[in-house]
C-alpha cells in the first residue's frame, strides 16, 4: 500500500448539486504523474448530449452517487447510450479499438502488466503465489488468466454515506442491490467454468460462452453473516434473479440477458437501455429495460421483498425501526499464513444504513473503458390520490413479525376472441408509411379497431368500437413502460424503412423539442426499400394457429403483399386485475423530485473547475 500515492477528486452538479461525482487515480511512482479518470460532458455522432465516464487505466475509477442520503422510498433511473467496459468485439476477445486503433484485449490495454495489486482474490485463489510481498507484475492479471475480467456497474445500492471508489474487497460487503456487466476472460471460464444467460423469450437459459460477453446480472446481497473460506475474497453471498428462475433470487451466476455488442450500438442511432431500481416499504425493485440479445425488446422487471424465507437484503433497514437484530453476527477474515481477523457486530439491532446509489467502474484494482449515459432522474412516491378507490396495501409489521415469502402470481392471460375472427384472418390494415399516433389521440379504424398511445410509452391494439372512456380489449402492446413526466411525451411511427418505432421525446420548459430516443423498435428496417414504391405497412393478421397477431407488410396485403415481421406473441395487460403489491410494487406512483439532471444542456468542463487532492 505504500508503493503508490491516490489521488481523489470530487464536485457536485445537476439541479441543487443533487449529484456528485467521485474519481480515483494511482501515481504508481509517487511523481505526480497518473493517468487521470475522466467524467465529461460530449456530443455523440447522432448529436445526442451524454455524460462520457473514463476509466483509461484499471487502477482509476470514476462514479456517480447522490450528494444526500436517498429518501425511504425512491426511484432512481438513468439511460445507458455507451458502454465499452469490456466483451467480444466481431466475435473475438482480443480486437482493434475503433477510434486509436490501439489492440485491446477484454477492454483493456494490451501493453504492460495489469494486475489486482494491492488486492488480490485472496491468498489461497489461483493465478498467483498468495505472497502480498510479490513484484507488481507477479500477481493475478486481471486482463487474462484465472481471474481475468472487466466489468462496469450499471446500478447499485450501498450501505454507506458518501461512497466513492475503492477496491473490489471493500464493494464485497457493502452492496445491497445491484445490476452489472462481468465480463470474463475465456481463461476464467477454463478455470472455474461457464456461467448461464438467460434467453427472456423461450424462458430458457444458454451458455455464456454462447454470447458476446457483455451481460447484464441482477442480483441480491443474500445471506448474512457469510464468512469466506480461508484465503478467500471478503463478501456477501450473491442471488441472482432471472426470468428462466422463476424471478427468484437464487444461487449461481445467472445473467438476465445479454446486451447487443458495443460495436453495434456505441454511438449508433440513440439505442440505449434504461436501468432503474426502486425502494417501498417492503422491499427493492430492479428494472432494465432495452433491445437484448435472442429476446429482443424486454423490460425485466423483479421485486424482491427485504426478507425470503429468512435470507434477507443485506443491511436492507434504513431507519432502525425495520429492523430488530435478528442477523446480527461476526465477520472473520482467515488466512492460512497471514493471520485472522474479526470485526464483530456486523447488523447489530439498533443500527440503520441509508441508501446511496452508485453508477460507474468503482474498483481501483479492476475495471478499465468507458461509458456514455444521460437523463439521470430521482423520483419520490406521489402522496395518495384523493381521486381512487383502490386502497394501498398493508405493510407488513416493523420489522416484519414472520419474514414474506416470495410468491409469483401471473396475471390472468386476456382471451382473444374478437367479434368477426373468421373475417379477421384477412389481414387489415392498421398504420401506413410515415403515418403516427400519439397519446392522447386514440385511432379508430371502421369502429373495430383501435391503436392507443399510452403516456408511459406503451403502444397498443385494441378491439370493439370506442365507448366513452373504454378503450377495449387489448390484442397486442409492445409492453414498454416507462417514466411519465410533463416535459416528456411518446409517439409510435411506421417509418419508411419499415421500423415500427416508439419515440420518447424530451421538451423544454416552453414547450419545444430538445432530443428524443427511440424507447421501443421493432428492428426491421429495410432502408433499400425506402424510396421505392411498394410501400410497408403494419397488418392486424393471424398466426398459424388463427390468432390475432400484429405484422409489418411490405406490400398492401390485398395486392400480393408479404410479411417480413410478426409481432412476438405478448400477454396483454389485464383490465380491472389489482396489483399484487407483495408481489410487484408497480402500482407505485412516483413523482419526479428536486433530483433530476437531464443531459440535454452542455453544462461548463467539470474536471477543470475540481483538480486532484491527494487523500
Amino acid at each position: 500500500l505504500n508503493s503508490f500515492n491516490t489521488y481523489r477528486q470530487e464536485f457536485q452538479f445537476g439541479q441543487d448539486d443533487w449529484l456528485t461525482a467521485s474519481l480515483s487515480a494511482r501515481d504508481v511512482n509517487k511523481d505526480g504523474n497518473f493517468v487521470q479518470p475522466r467524467l465529461f460532458v460530449d456530443t455523440l455522432s447522432n448529436n445526442q448530449t451524454v455524460l462520457t465516464m473514463e476509466a483509461p487505466g484499471h487502477t482509476g475509477g470514476v462514479i456517480l452517487r447522490p450528494t444526500q442520503a436517498l429518501p425511504e422510498t425512491y426511484r432512481i433511473e438513468y439511460k445507458l447510450t455507451g458502454l465499452d467496459f469490456g466483451g467480444k468485439r466481431n466475435g473475438s476477445i482480443q480486437y482493434q479499438q475503433q477510434d486509436d486503433n490501439e489492440t485491446k484485449i477484454n477492454g483493456y490495454s494490451s501493453q504492460g502488466c495489469k494486475t489486482q495489486h494491492p488486492w488480490g482474490e485472496g491468498s489461497g485463489s489461483r493465478g498467483w503465489s498468495g505472497d502480498a510481498s510479490a513484484p507488481y507484475c507477479e500477481w493475478q492479471s486481471v486482463r487474462d488468466g484465472p481471474y481475468g475480467y472487466n466489468g462496469f456497474h450499471f446500478l447499485t445500492v450501498v450501505d454507506f454515506a458518501d461512497p466513492a471508489p475503492r477496491n473490489n474487497h471493500f464493494w464485497h460487503y457493502h452492496r445491497k442491490v445491484l445490476m452489472d456487466s462481468f465480463s470474463v476472460h475465456p481463461d476464467r471460464i477454463d478455470s472455474f467454468g461457464s456461467s448461464q444467460i438467460c434467453d427472456a423469450s423461450t424462458n430458457e437459459y444458454y451458455d455464456y460462452q454462447e454470447s458476446n460477453f457483455v451481460t447484464v446480472n441482477m442480483w441480491v446481497s443474500g445471506k448474512a453473516n457469510y464468512n469466506p473460506r480461508p484465503g478467500a475474497l471478503t463478501g456477501n453471498s450473491q442471488r441472482f434473479i432471472t426470468n428462466c428462475n422463476g424471478k427468484q433470487a437464487t444461487r449461481g451466476i445467472q445473467s438476465a440477458g445479454e446486451l447487443k455488442s458495443p460495436d453495434e450500438w456505441y454511438n449508433d442511432d440513440g439505442t440505449f437501455y434504461t436501468f432503474a431500481i426502486e425502494r417501498n416499504s417492503t422491499g427493492y425493485t430492479m428494472e432494465a429495460s432495452g433491445i437484448f440479445e435472442r429476446s429482443g425488446y424486454q423490460t425485466f422487471r423483479y421485486y424482491r421483498p427485504f426478507i425470503v424465507d429468512d435470507e434477507p437484503i443485506w443491511h436492507y433497514n434504513v431507519k432502525p425501526s425495520e429492523y430488530d437484530g435478528r442477523y446480527n453476527g461476526d465477520l472473520t477474515q482467515s488466512n492460512w499464513a497471514f493471520g485472522s481477523q474479526t470485526w464483530p457486530d456486523q447488523w447489530p439491532a439498533g443500527s440503520a444504513y441509508p441508501d446511496y446509489f452508485v453508477i460507474g467502474a468503482l474498483y481501483t484494482n479492476v475495471y478499465e473503458g468507458k461509458a456514455t449515459l444521460t437523463d439521470i432522474r430521482l423520483y419520490h412516491e406521489a402522496p395518495p390520490s384523493t381521486t381512487t378507490t383502490t386502497s394501498p396495501p398493508t405493510p407488513p409489521s416493523d420489522p416484519p413479525s414472520v419474514p414474506p415469502t416470495l410468491t409469483t402470481t401471473e396475471p390472468s392471460p386476456v382471451t382473444l376472441t374478437p367479434t368477426g375472427a373468421s373475417s379477421l384472418c384477412s389481414p387489415i390494415v392498421l398504420m401506413e408509411r410515415n403515418q403516427q399516433v400519439t397519446e392522447g389521440e386514440p385511432w379508430v379504424l371502421n369502429n373495430d379497431w383501435i391503436l392507443v398511445q399510452e403516456p408511459n410509452g406503451n403502444f397498443q391494439v385494441r378491439e370493439n368500437p370506442l365507448n366513452g372512456n373504454n378503450l377495449g380489449k387489448i390484442v397486442w402492446e409492445t409492453g414498454a413502460r416507462g417514466s411519465t413526466t410533463s416535459n416528456m411525451y411518446y409517439y409510435t411511427v411506421l417509418q419508411g424503412d419499415g421500423n415500427l418505432i416508439t419515440w420518447q421525446v424530451m421538451t423544454n420548459n416552453d414547450g419545444d423539442n430538445e432530443s428524443k430516443f427511440p424507447f421501443w423498435k421493432s428492428n426491421t428496417s429495410f432502408p433499400n426499400n425506402e424510396s421505392q414504391e411498394e410501400s410497408f405497412y403494419l397488418v392486424l393478421d393471424c398466426d398459424s394457429n388463427g390468432t390475432p397477431n400484429v405484422a409489418i407488410y411490405l406490400g398492401h396485403p390485398d395486392q400480393r403483399g408479404s410479411s417480413v415481421w410478426e409481432a412476438p406473441h405478448s400477454t396483454p395487460t389485464p383490465t380491472n386485475v389489482p396489483t399484487v403489491a407483495t408481489e410487484d410494487p408497480s402500482s407505485t406512483s412516483w413523482q419526479l423530485n428536486s433530483g433530476h439532471y437531464v443531459l440535454n444542456i452542455l453544462v461548463v468542463s467539470m474536471v477543470a473547475t475540481s483538480p486532484y487532492s491527494l487523500g
